[in-house]
């Protein structure tokens, strides 16, 4: 039963605040460990793969490899589509627990798929559908339970979530592909199996339902029953009352939009931003930059340790902007990202196509940093924001859906043409160019702004070089 009253709790200190933000985040725990798990998945597709090297590609054609490779991303997108609709008809919690456990079948079938390429792209296509399904209701949820104040904070987790899967696999494959004693897709099935296993408990117990969906389902006893425990109050304070009131506004106001998706500016300013995300992050670029640092800097006793530095720079410098993100706004903080790592991506290029030694090594290991610091995190957080209550769900599906589609475009035309001098060259010169059309965006500044608002921060974007109107 919650009472009416004012909560004895008072924000005077930063452990006061975290302990106010505690339910919030510990409510992410699940999905967390399920985007450790996708990160891992993305990793082995398109950043330090190492298939040559790996028992199972031994004897499959160029073909199997690229399915097994793609299967990621062709899962992603039926469960991004999948989500669009049952986020809205059985909640959020459900939709992140149906992930999770779709992630878990896929785990276990790629612990005995060993050698059996179809069984292996089956598990990569489950534990894809799982990544799809529960990254959607992700984003909406954690910006649904958290406040003004920390709801950059809160996506930022999931993002960190699927870095430190990327370090995670980064750390593990160059010893699996030098002692041959380890099968790469063992070590993978048994890791993503204990993740999963450990996220659905956690989920279960420590996850509350989105109050904006109890409110969108008629529930506003559970609705507010759960915003009080999100806030970690024990009783209705006068805040939570004007919140719990403005949510509901929200949804009445959303529940009355009719139009369709294709008339919203703010989804294609998503589009173009999960057009970026592809950009700096893909399996030709990876590739590129990952044989650049091999060229330059020498492996430790056979261990090629490349690719884990320059996932560590990702993960260390993106932990930063966790923290900060709700301070110096999402506008800052992607378009210093973006003007920085379009100068050390064009030094790149330059410094490629001339064959210089010293330029690619420091300009690589610079973009890593640049990008790390914005580009992607800040893309979640906008994309939590974006769109109304009525079309986020299938907005966020379509969005991702080109992002999948973008990434196995890219990743097949690697593995078709192979990563050669002129493909690296156009490559690095393409993204230079894009993120050089994004320095022309009219960002919005969504910090600290309350949810039921944050919408109309959307619908005067301006687009100075792209195919959007106002």
């Amino acid at each position: 039963m919650i009472e009416d009253g004012f909560s004895p709790l008072e924000d005077k200190t930063r452990c006061q605040k975290w302990q106010r933000n505690w339910h919030q985040e510990r409510s992410l725990i699940g999905g967390i460990l399920l985007m450790i798990n996708s990160g891992m998945h993305v990793s082995w597709s398109i950043f330090n793969g190492e298939f040559g090297s790996q028992a199972w590609a031994e004897e499959a054609t160029v073909f199997e490899v690229l399915f097994v490779q793609i299967g990621f991303f062709i899962g992603s997108i039926v469960g991004g589509f999948n989500s669009g609709y049952f986020v809205d008809s059985l909640g959020r919690r459900k939709v992140i627990g149906l992930g999770i456990a779709a992630q878990l079948i896929g785990s276990i079938i790629t612990i005995f798929s060993a050698r059996s390429v179809v069984a292996l792209i089956f598990a990569r296509v489950i534990s894809g559908y799982g990544h799809g399904t529960a990254y959607l209701a992700l984003m909406i949820y954690a910006a649904e339970i958290s406040t003004n104040q920390n709801r950059g904070k809160l996506i930022s987790l999931i993002h960190m979530g699927f870095v430190s899967g990327i370090v995670l696999f980064s750390v593990m494959v160059p010893f699996t592909v030098a002692e041959k004693q380890i099968e790469i897709v063992h070590l993978m099935g048994v890791l993503s199996g204990a993740l999963a296993v450990v996220a659905l408990p956690l989920h279960h117990f420590f996850t509350y339902e989105s109050p904006a969906f109890l409110i969108k389902v008629g529930n506003d006893l559970d609705g507010q029953e759960n915003l009080v425990k999100f806030r970690n109050d024990k009783y209705i304070t006068p805040e939570i009352r004007d919140e719990f009131q403005g949510l509901k506004d929200m949804v009445m106001r959303d529940s009355r939009f009719v139009g369709s998706i294709w008339r919203l500016s703010s989804f294609y300013f998503l589009l173009f931003l999960k057009m970026l995300s592809v950009i700096v992050f893909n399996y030709p670029l990876n590739v590129t930059r990952i044989n650049l640092a091999k060229a330059t800097i020498t492996s430790l006793q056979d261990y090629p340790f490349q690719p884990l530095l320059l996932s560590a720079i990702r993960f260390l410098f993106s932990l930063v902007i966790v923290f900060v993100i709700d301070g110096t706004g999402r506008k800052r903080s992607l378009s210093w990202s973006v003007r920085t790592s379009f100068i050390a991506m064009l030094v790149l290029s330059i410094g490629y196509v001339a064959s210089s030694q010293t330029i690619p090594i420091i300009f690589n290991f610079a973009f890593e940093l640049f990008s790390s610091m914005g580009t992607l995190m800040t893309i979640d957080v906008y994309s939590g924001e974006a769109l109304n209550m009525a079309k986020k769900g299938i907005g966020l599906s379509l969005a991702n859906c080109v992002e999948n589609l973008f990434q196995i475009v890219l990743l097949s035309i690697g593995i078709g043409f192979g990563i050669t001098y002129v493909c690296s060259s156009a490559v690095l010169f393409v993204a230079a160019a894009y993120l050089l059309l994004f320095v022309f965006v009219n960002l919005p500044e969504t910090r600290k702004v309350p949810l039921p608002d944050v919408t109309g921060k959307f619908t005067g974007i301006s687009f100075k070089l792209c195919f959007c109107k106002n």
